[in-house]
């Protein structure tokens, strides 16, 4: 039986080579303490719970296994490495989009409370889109194109033991990890989105205190010289090069001038007309690191884009506008950010977008809201409220956390009676099991507070400790009846 909160690890190995074998072991020796599925073409040496063979058989009954055993609770790391896997023989033709679309497609359906999946294939293992719109997933990716030593030498990296500790807590996580692999300006770029991104307080600290200890060993002359050879590289015909070049550039804004940055911008807002549409969902993701630099006419003319992209069918490019849009939102005159009120409502309060997708919409929802400062349309004081009560009871945590966010940025302008029915709304939420929850939930339930008149708020808090010390004399009660009986 599986344990109520456990770590479990998936390994494929698909071929016997020697590096790949080694890989193997040192994944093995990395994992210990959780319980270990091998798929390989090769036995391990290592302790393993379970092993056998890399046939698609073999493979899919594992995963049937693997499926059992957890709990949604629970923790997955995965880790492929060697001959992608094959594609299952039904496949007519048995291509590598049909492979994907069945490896990506089963471990997108292991229900866990974390995903972290890590590829050193070319990039014909990418199974990164089937997670795109999934926040409990870390996807990390060799991104080498079709250089086999570049994925031997990320994986080589990523399972190394000199591995830093640049939050100093102790721990190396698996983020550390896969930031140690990427160039110096990647790893900026890295941890900067995850600043942000994260939703999990723990991992955002992870990522301001990784952040500031590696921008202390760039040197400001290197980072013009890199930014020079990076902006080349932008105009590359390969898209890998593409992909890593807008994650480079983006790490060294910090440290260019106003001039290089506004060029940087200039160059990522063309790679959203490239043919890839990876390509033009990187470069979207990314252009919120120019934002604060730009002239109003780039900043109007980007933004609009970025609203364009909302409702994309890809939805990668769609999470990615929609991320992105609140950096550049907070520099737009209020009429605009009121206009981008209406198509953030629009994205929420569709059931086709992804819980991420829905996320970003109500954080960029509530940032427009406080950057309106009381000045919000009546059409949006009149409905927003309501719908936003309504996500508050959302099973998925994402749209949850998002909707008492954009809640609280309409606390100071709610009329008393909404703010009375916002506190009822949000009462439930101060136990909730998710620490995030609890906490957004509290600031809520907080600035709502404030908003009573001050014999109501009296009144309420001396309620409300009444039926906390009722609540607590009926567990006291139910605990002595049990423990006679």
């Amino acid at each position: 039986m599986a344990a109520s909160i456990g770590k479990y690890a998936l390994v494929y190995v698909g071929d016997s080579d020697p590096e790949h074998r080694l890989l193997l072991e040192q994944s093995l020796k990395n994992l210990r303490g959780h319980h270990i599925f091998v798929a390989s073409s090769v036995k391990p040496q290592g302790k393993v719970d379970f092993y056998t063979g890399s046939s698609f058989e073999e493979i899919e009954a594992l995963l049937a296994l693997l499926k059992e055993e957890m709990t949604p609770q629970d923790e997955l790391l995965v880790y492929s490495t060697g001959k992608p896997p094959l594609a299952p023989p039904q496949a007519k033709p048995p291509s590598l989009e049909a492979r994907d679309q069945q490896w990506g497609g089963f471990l997108a359906d292991i229900q866990a409370a974390r995903k972290i999946i890590v590829t050193d294939h070319t990039h014909e293992g990418r199974w990164n889109k089937f997670f795109s719109g999934d926040a409990k997933v870390f996807f990390a990716n060799a991104t080498c194109g079709e250089d086999a030593r570049c994925s031997l030498r990320f994986s080589q990296k990523f399972w190394n033991d000199e591995i830093y500790d640049l939050n100093q807590d102790g721990q190396i996580s698996w983020k550390e990890r896969y930031a140690k692999t990427l160039p110096l300006e990647r790893q900026l770029c890295f941890w900067l989105e995850q600043s942000s991104a994260s939703t999990r307080l723990e991992e955002r600290r992870e990522a301001i205190t990784a952040y500031g200890a590696l921008s202390q060993k760039m040197n400001p002359s290197l980072a013009h010289a890199q930014a020079k050879k990076i902006r080349q590289q932008l105009r590359a015909s390969d898209v890998e090069t593409i992909l890593n070049a807008i994650e480079s550039y983006a790490g060294l804004t910090a440290f260019l001038t106003d001039s290089e940055i506004k060029e940087g911008a200039l160059r990522f807002e063309k790679l959203l007309d490239h043919p890839h549409a990876l390509v033009r969902a990187y470069a979207l993701k990314h252009l919120a690191f120019f934002s604060e630099k730009l002239s109003s006419e780039d900043l109007l003319r980007i933004s609009k884009k970025l609203s364009n992209s909302f409702l994309d069918s890809d939805s990668f490019i769609q999470i990615n506008a929609l991320s992105t849009y609140w950096s550049y939102e907070m520099n737009l005159p209020k009429d605009l950010v009121s206009e981008g009120l209406i198509s953030l409502r629009q994205v929420f309060q569709l059931g086709s977008v992804s819980p991420l997708g829905r996320r970003y919409a109500l954080r960029a929802y509530a940032f427009g809201i406080e950057k309106l400062a009381g000045q919000i349309p009546a059409r949006e004081l009149e409905q927003a409220p309501r719908l936003l009560k309504e996500l508050f009871a959302q099973e998925d945590l994402e749209t949850s956390h998002g909707a008492l966010w954009a809640y609280d940025g309409m606390v100071a302008v709610l009329p008393i009676e909404e703010v009375r029915r916002g506190l009822e709304a949000v009462k439930p939420f101060l136990n909730h099991s998710d620490e995030d929850i609890r906490f957004r939930a509290g600031e809520l339930y907080t600035h709502l507070k404030e908003r009573l008149p001050l014999p109501e708020r009296e009144a309420f808090e001396i309620k409300n400790h009444a039926l906390d010390e009722l609540n607590q004399n009926n567990v006291l009660r139910d605990l002595l009846q049990k423990s006679d009986e």
